[in-house]
């Protein structure tokens, strides 16, 4: 006899996972599925009393559970993605979705989850909402950084073999992550949700090319690729090139991350000093964030007492 649950709980977490997984709080949701952090319960065998809240901390992750209807999105797109993700070497790897775990062979009204590494940042649209609220102006060298690393994450993606495309490189989906920095003081950024990714499928040359509509070309939101237009027009506009030399236009998203990388070495101090304030503004501003060490302990001493009531 299934146990009813009142929505959004923790207890969600070992259901759908058969126990495999100790729900804590919810990270994020969405209309196909939610995301919850939660500590491996294999972790747990073993540790020793009192609970050492500082290791346990370092065993969250984060677990997505897929809705009921929305399964066949996880089967079709987003498990193939991700296991593909997982066979891809170099260190451009960091730069998305990093799986641990999966779901077992689903049945038909089985719940589809994966688990995997946590980003402990918030998203790009959670940094514009930030920017926005505090009216502060984003130095050119932050865009500059950000288009630079997804520049370098699409491309290697879209160059792997076999190649493999985004599908739905929008704001909510890109995460800016400061507890790592591959250049210092520019944080980095990694993509997510990849239900709309296909894998063995892409066919345009271009790195940024817009989808045509057939379903095997990246998606890009308009802001994105306004985003590549204005950049290009402004390396154009620097460099003097003339508009109808179709072989210069053409080698302008090769030219232009190596351009911009130039500007971001040489960022002023006042630069980066802009940057470290908008990246705090937004960690105080987003309503969810990572578990505190009294939620862990909860979420611990909550399983404990339901797997015994259940015994």
């Amino acid at each position: 006899m299934n146990t009813i649950l009142p929505e959004e709980s923790p207890l969600h977490v070992a259901d759908a996972t058969k126990n495999r997984y100790i729900g804590i709080t919810l990270a994020g949701k969405g209309s196909t599925a939610e995301v919850w952090y939660a500590i491996p319960r294999a972790t747990l065998s073993g540790t020793d009393l009192p609970v050492d809240v500082v290791s346990l901390r370092s065993r969250v992750c984060a677990v997505k559970l897929y809705r009921l209807y929305a399964s066949r999105i996880y089967i079709k797109n987003e498990l193939p993605a991700i296991k593909r993700l997982q066979t891809l070497s170099g260190h451009l790897r960091a730069r998305f979705t990093e799986p641990l775990d999966f779901s077992d062979e689903a049945e038909k009204d089985d719940p589809c989850w994966f688990a995997m590494k946590v980003v402990q940042g918030f998203t790009l649209t959670q940094l514009r909402k930030a920017i926005f609220l505090s009216k502060r102006t984003v130095p050119e060298e932050f865009v500059f950084h950000m288009y630079i690393q997804l520049h370098e994450a699409l491309k290697f993606l879209h160059t792997s073999d076999p190649p493999m495309t985004k599908g739905d490189l929008v704001a909510v989906n890109i995460m800016i992550d400061p507890t790592t920095e591959d250049v210092p003081g520019f944080p980095n950024i990694k993509l997510i949700d990849f239900g709309g990714a296909q894998v063995g499928e892409y066919t345009n040359d271009s790195v940024f090319a817009a989808g045509g509509g057939n379903g095997r070309n990246c998606f890009h939101g308009i802001e994105f690729t306004d985003l590549v237009d204005s950049l290009g027009y402004v390396l154009a506009a620097r460099r003097c090139l003339d508009g109808s030399n179709l072989e210069q236009v053409m080698n302008l998203q090769e030219r232009l991350p190596r351009v911009l990388k130039i500007t971001r070495h040489y960022a002023s101090p006042e630069a980066l000093q802009a940057i470290e304030r908008l990246l705090e503004e937004t960690r105080k501003s987003i309503e969810i964030s990572f578990p505190t060490d009294q939620q862990i302990l909860d979420a611990l001493n909550g399983s404990v007492s339901t797997t015994s009531s259940r015994l």
